[in-house]
């Protein structure tokens, strides 16, 4: 079955899309000379009277709505026997296609601007007694003016009116389903909420909760997985907003918001209504070439130590919250008995074992630093693997002493080469990683150079001393030393956590090393989740600094085809010409 050139008044054009059960055409009021989007079912399903009760459905649906965030349905046409809707024409982006172009998560202001007016839609759509059930990214389309558009009620239903569809027949699409769609249920606005609670972890994190190689795998995850936590693993994100977004992924619809409202007021999202569009508009959409809008500030390391605190008692709460009241009880009772021992035994304990960060530190075993290398690297002999910061690639000393950062990585110093590629980002040839001398709360001056000849020195505890001084003063320089500490359990207790924190925190200043050791926890996954595309980004704004490891290390992810479009051998070419030594004999594998 083909369409017509003419349904009614409206010219029908060129094809725009196609969905699961529908086609979507650019069409022209010919009487008012309007665009329009005209949407027929699939020639395949037009003669099914199931699909053709769903499309009708959706007309009915859509009918009920007249919002500035839902598209608007003009007219129902029926006419030779075809039935199509005419409808406002929706042109920009979908969040999915957006996500895709940024090849990252959105920030915190921007992606609840997205929400508040996808949540105000919603939430008016529920008033009306209309369930979407089918929220995800794909779905809500953003235009050029920063408006979020709801499309796609293909599946909703109107409160009270008969199912379109078996009993215990899960509908929608799995990766955004609430547990209860997976096992079948008709769900009701709460379902709506866990859907655009799936879509708001998506634009924080940059990847959904939930993975699956199957439809079962992701029902599973929905119905027995508890989300990972975005704190600290996504900066910025404050305990209120993960609270809200993990109170709107609970299993069940009772322990969730009872409204779209009240999520988006939960989530700080309300706040930002009236200015939702104009903020999408600035700092959402941009053009091919043209970077997105970066977060400024980072929240002091001690804000950040707090909100993670904050974020582990939130989820305990909310775990303890599930078990049945009588189980509710029992535990509580033991968790009181617990806390009694754990207090007597520490009655009975001995005095405490010198502290990780002072100058008496012990170094650990050569076993278990050993141990703790293997852990945290790959193995050097394979061609495509990335360089780690593992003990065993230190370079020796005396090729580092001179060098303005702290080089673990064999990288040449920068004394030693015609261009310092570690540059300001004011372009003022001034390092990247500041020497400059710091004054600590004491008065004495510090500067980088004073952490790298302690730790040089093998003096671990001193140089997380001063790094948290440096750190103290603003030089992120420190948080960087302080992030190389914990990530090789150096003077302080081995924490990837921290470290990942620590680096994050000074990469935000533009530390370029920092940058590079950020893209590596990334990739192995150390101290968070693994994030290939997050890797990659700071990967890349390192090499745009001049830091051959990252430009090394981008072509170690092109040669394991972690990249798309890319050539290893001239990345390692890159690497090598900015004086890490490395590449050469990656490039000599090669046959280069």
């Amino acid at each position: 079955m083909t369409h017509p050139r003419m349904i009614g008044q409206y010219q029908i054009a060129e094809r725009l899309g196609r969905g699961g059960a529908g086609e979507v055409y650019r069409g022209i009021d010919t009487k008012v000379g309007r665009e329009v989007a005209v949407k027929f079912l699939r020639p395949e399903l037009a003669s099914d009277p199931v699909w053709e009760g769903r499309f009708l459905a959706e007309a009915k649906s859509l009918g009920r709505l007249n919002h500035p965030n839902v598209a608007t349905l003009y007219t129902l046409v029926q006419e030779n026997g075809q039935i199509s809707m005419i409808m406002e024409l929706v042109r920009g982006r979908t969040v999915e296609e957006i996500l895709e172009e940024r090849r990252g998560p959105l920030g915190a202001r921007e992606s609840l601007a997205v929400i508040a007016q996808a949540a105000d839609g919603l939430a008016y759509a529920h008033e009306q007694g209309v369930i979407h059930r089918d929220i995800k990214p794909s779905n809500l389309m953003v235009t050029e003016s920063g408006r979020v558009k709801i499309m796609d009620f293909g599946i909703a239903r109107v409160q009270g009116s008969s199912r379109l569809t078996r009993a215990g027949t899960a509908i929608g699409t799995a990766l955004y389903m609430s547990p209860e769609q997976h096992q079948g249920l008709e769900g009701d606005e709460r379902s709506d909420i866990y859907s655009l609670g799936l879509v708001l972890y998506e634009l924080l994190a940059g990847a959904p909760p939930f993975k699956g190689a199957s439809d079962f795998e992701l029902a599973k995850a929905h119905l027995g997985t508890p989300p990972p936590p975005l704190i600290p693993r996504v900066p910025f994100v404050e305990p209120r907003l993960e609270s809200a977004v993990m109170t709107a992924l609970a299993k069940r619809p009772e322990q969730r918001f009872p409204t779209m409202r009240a999520f988006s007021d939960a989530a700080g999202a309300t706040a930002l209504r009236g200015d939702a569009a104009a903020i999408i508009e600035s700092h959402v959409l941009f053009r091919p070439g043209q970077a997105p809008a970066e977060i400024k500030q980072r929240p002091p390391i001690h804000q950040t130590a707090l909100a993670v605190a904050r974020s582990r008692m939130a989820s305990l709460w909310r775990r303890f919250r599930m078990f049945h009241p009588a189980a509710q009880g029992a535990l509580a009772g033991f968790m009181l008995v617990a806390a009694a021992s754990a207090i007597l035994i520490l009655h009975m304990a001995p005095g405490p074992p010198p502290a990780a960060d002072s100058t008496a530190y012990t170094k650990l075993s050569t076993t278990q630093k050993d141990s703790e290398a293997r852990q945290n690297a790959i193995s050097r002999d394979a061609p495509s693997n990335l360089r780690t910061f593992s003990q065993a690639d230190k370079p020796p000393v005396q090729e580092r002493r001179n060098s303005t950062l702290l080089n673990v990585e064999g990288y040449q110093s920068p004394q030693t080469r015609d261009v310092d590629p570690l540059r300001s980002d004011t372009g003022e040839g001034k390092p990247a990683l500041s020497s400059r001398s710091r004054e600590s709360q004491s008065g004495q001056k510090l500067a980088f150079a004073d952490f790298e000849t302690a730790y040089d020195q093998g003096d671990y505890g001193e140089a997380a001393e001063i790094a948290k001084k440096l750190d103290a003063a603003g030089d992120p320089g420190g948080a960087y030393g302080l992030g190389l500490l914990y990530g090789r359990g150096e003077g302080v207790k081995h924490d990837p956590v921290r470290a990942r924190m620590l680096f994050y925190h000074a990469a935000d200043q533009g530390h370029a090393m920092a940058m590079t050791k950020l893209g590596l926890m990334y990739h192995e996954g150390l101290g968070g989740d693994k994030n290939i595309t997050m890797a990659r980004k700071w990967f890349e704004r390192a090499a745009e600094k001049g830091i051959g490891e990252a430009m090394f290390n981008l072509g170690a992810m092109c040669q394991r085809k972690e990249m798309p479009r890319c050539n290893a051998k001239e990345l390692y070419q890159d690497a090598l010409q900015a004086g890490y030594r490395p590449a050469k004999q990656r490039l000599e594998e090669l046959g280069e």
